[in-house]
C-alpha cells in the first residue's frame, strides 16, 4: 500500500509526482479517502474509478492508493499541490489481525512438534494453519506466491486420496497428468481468468484424463473406474478448493470468513452432534447451535470483508447448512474407502476428513459471493 499526501495549495502546479500542471496519471485499483469537508467518496472494491477532487484553501485529505497494475485513471488537481513525499504503509488493522491469527497457529504447532504430543483438534488445526498461512502470505507479500500454499493443501489431499483408492499401476500416467492439472488451474486463478478456470478441471482436464488412462498400458478391465475415480478426486480436492482460492483474489478477508466460519460449524458439532440421537434431531442441532455465531461473525467481519450485511447473514445461515451436507457426502466416501475416524493419521484419510466441510462451502459461496456481489 502507499499512503500519498495531498496538501490544498494556491498553487495550479503539481511538482514531483504531476506530468502537467494540471493533471497526472495515477495506476489505481481502490481509492479510500479520509476527508474533513468533502462529500463522499464512491467506493468499489473490484474496479478502478476516475476520483476528481475539489479541495477548500485549508483542508488537507490522504488518499490510500493500493499498487495494483489496474487501468490509468486521470485525476484532476487544478488547485492542490502534490507534496512528493509517499509513505509505505504495510500494515493495518485487519492484517495485523490476520497475520496474527496466522502467528497463534504456528506457535501452536512448534509447541505441538516439540511436547511431541496429541491435543485436542491437532490435525484439524494444522489444515486450518495452513489456510492462515496463504491469507497472511498474501497479504505481506503477493497473491501470486500466496496462492501456491493452497496448492501445496490441493496436492496434499489429491495424493492422499489416490493412496486410499483401489487404482491399477498403469494408471500412472492420468495420475500424473491429474498433478498437472493442479498449476494449471492456479494459473489461471493467479490471472482471475474466471473464464477458463471455471471450465480448466471440469471441461479440459476431464477430456485428458481418459486419453491418459489409455496411455499407461494395454489392459481394459477396470478403465471405467479409474476414469471415474481420478475425475472425482481432481472435482473434489482441486476444483473445490480452487474456489477458496478464487475468492482470496477478490478479498483475502472473504475466504479467510470462510474458513473461520466452517471452523466454528466443525467444532460445535464436534460436541454436539453426538448428543442428538436421531438423524433428524442431529442435523437440527448441527445447524441451530453454529447459526448465532456464525451471522455475529459474519456481521462483524462484514467492514472487512466488504459483504453488505444483508449478504453476511445469509452467508452466515448458508455455511452451517452446507458444512452437514459436506459432511454427509464426505463421512460416505471415507466409509467407502475405509477411512476410520478413530485411526486418522495423514496419508491414511486425515486430510481427507479434515476438507470435508469445505467441498461444498467453497463452490457454493463463492458462486453467491460472485453473481450477487461482484
Amino acid at each position: 500500500m502507499v499512503l500519498l499526501k495531498a496538501v490544498s495549495a494556491d498553487h495550479s502546479t503539481t511538482p514531483a509526482i504531476g506530468d502537467t500542471s494540471k493533471s497526472y496519471i495515477i495506476k489505481v485499483h481502490q481509492v479510500t479517502m479520509d476527508f474533513l469537508s468533502l462529500g463522499s467518496l464512491p467506493h468499489s472494491p473490484y474496479h478502478a474509478f476516475t476520483l476528481f477532487l475539489a479541495c477548500d484553501a485549508d483542508a488537507f485529505k490522504y488518499l490510500l492508493i493500493s499498487q495494483w497494475p489496474g487501468p490509468q485513471v486521470d485525476v484532476s488537481l487544478p488547485t492542490l499541490q502534490v507534496t512528493s513525499e509517499v509513505v509505505n504503509v504495510t500494515w493495518t488493522i485487519s492484517t495485523t489481525v490476520l497475520v496474527g491469527i496466522c502467528a497463534i497457529l504456528t506457535v501452536y504447532r512448534i509447541v505441538k512438534i516439540i511436547v511431541n504430543k496429541r491435543f485436542p483438534f491437532d490435525s484439524y488445526l494444522c489444515y486450518t494453519w495452513l489456510f492462515f498461512l496463504c491469507f497472511a502470505v498474501v497479504e505481506l507479500i503477493s497473491f501470486q506466491v500466496g496462492i501456491w500454499v493452497l496448492a501445496i493443501i490441493c496436492f496434499s489431499a489429491l495424493r492422499e486420496y489416490f493412496s486410499l483408492i483401489d487404482i491399477r499401476l498403469q494408471d500412472r500416467v492420468a495420475i500424473l497428468g491429474a498433478y498437472v492439472s493442479i498449476p494449471f488451474m492456479i494459473y489461471f486463478i493467479q490471472v482471475s481468468w474466471y473464464g477458463m478456470f471455471i471450465i480448466s478441471i471440469p471441461v479440459y482436464v476431464f477430456l485428458a484424463i481418459p486419453l491418459l488412462v489409455t496411455l499407461g498400458g494395454n489392459e481394459t478391465q477396470g478403465t471405467v473406474f479409474s476414469i471415474g475415480a481420478i475425475e472425482f478426486g481432481l472435482f473434489a480436492f482441486v476444483f473445490c478448493l480452487g474456489h477458496l482460492g478464487y475468492l482470496a483474489s477478490f478479498s483475502t478477508w472473504m475466504a479467510a470468513l470462510i474458513v473461520i466460519n466452517v471452523l466454528v460449524c466443525d467444532t460445535v458439532s464436534h460436541f454436539v452432534g453426538p448428543r442428538t440421537k436421531t438423524l433428524f434431531g442431529n442435523y437440527l442441532a448441527r445447524f441451530l447451535s453454529p447459526l448465532p455465531i456464525t451471522v455475529a461473525i459474519s456481521i462483524i467481519l462484514s467492514n472487512w470483508t466488504e459483504i453488505p450485511i444483508l449478504h453476511s447473514v445469509i452467508l452466515a445461515c448458508m455455511i452451517p447448512v452446507l458444512v452437514i451436507l459436506g459432511h454427509r457426502a464426505g463421512d460416505f466416501v471415507g466409509a467407502d474407502l475405509r477411512i476410520e475416524e478413530d485411526l486418522l493419521i495423514s496419508g491414511r484419510g486425515q486430510i481427507l476428513n479434515n476438507l470435508k466441510a469445505l467441498l461444498l462451502v467453497a463452490p457454493v459461496t463463492f458462486h453467491y459471493i460472485y453473481y450477487f456481489l461482484k
